[in-house]
């Protein structure tokens, strides 16, 4: 049976690994977010993302015509979103598999390791917490489980429509899952106005995406801050400050 000592010590190192692991993968993102831009296989669509892996921006080629024809340009947005994000997770997993450690012998990139480390990517880093009993803690996970279910249920489709409804987009889960361009506005668009209402369409579409992932962010936040407590509790009983 462990001692009071021996447990101590375990939750320590356990706390330690977390917060390395996490300074891993926070590098590794950050990385990864260097990585912006995806094209349909002509060249003629690129779309750029932005740090949250979403379509923020898309351009479109002086010769697109020649390229593509009219009747693809759909396709091109679509096959340009996804080799974007494919790219960027190339990139974030090569950063993560190249990460050799040495940046986490006594400080990370945002904190010192084994001073509350770094906060979770993803999430407002969190105030320093105020330790909470086990009871505490108890009551608040349970909260937030559930809340579970309610807060980070699957998320719908949502659409932006651009050029007075010439363009349609539809972003699911941070994609583009549909475009559709009406051929007989796009037959007097030059590479300009296209650009303008594919982007027109998109801003519609980012702007709706972030209302329909706003609840879940917010619980995301919610769990950021109790896994902070969690931290700090630890950190209290280990150096006997919390009962």
């Amino acid at each position: 049976m462990m001692t009071e000592d021996e447990v101590g010590r375990s939750l320590e190192e356990l706390r330690r690994d977390t917060w390395r692991l996490r300074g891993r993968l926070r590098r590794a993102v950050r990385t990864g977010q260097s990585t912006r831009d995806g094209s349909d296989p002509t060249g003629a669509i690129t779309v750029l993302l932005d740090d949250d892996g979403i379509a923020g921006e898309i351009r479109v080629a002086g010769d697109w015509r020649q390229r593509l024809g009219p009747g693809n340009v759909a396709d091109a947005v679509r096959a340009a979103d996804a080799d974007a994000a494919r790219r960027r997770a190339v990139a974030t997993a090569e950063a993560l598999a190249d990460d050799d450690g040495s940046h986490e012998s006594t400080v990370d990139a945002d904190g010192p390791v084994g001073a509350g480390g770094p906060e979770p990517f993803g999430a407002v880093p969190a105030p320093m917490a105020t330790p909470r009993t086990l009871a505490e803690l108890t009551e608040a996970t349970w909260a937030a489980l559930d809340d579970l279910d309610r807060l980070t249920g699957e998320l719908a489709p949502v659409t932006g429509i651009g050029a007075d409804g010439a363009v349609r987009l539809e972003l699911h889960l941070g994609r583009v899952v549909s475009c559709a361009v009406e051929a007989t506005w796009l037959d007097r668009q030059d590479a300009a106005g296209l650009a303008h209402g594919l982007r027109e369409a998109l801003d519609l579409a980012r702007a709706a995406d972030a209302r329909e992932r706003r609840p879940a962010a917010e619980f995301q936040q919610r769990v950021t801050d109790l896994l902070a407590t969690v931290h700090a509790s630890m950190s209290a009983l280990t150096t006997g400050r919390l009962a």
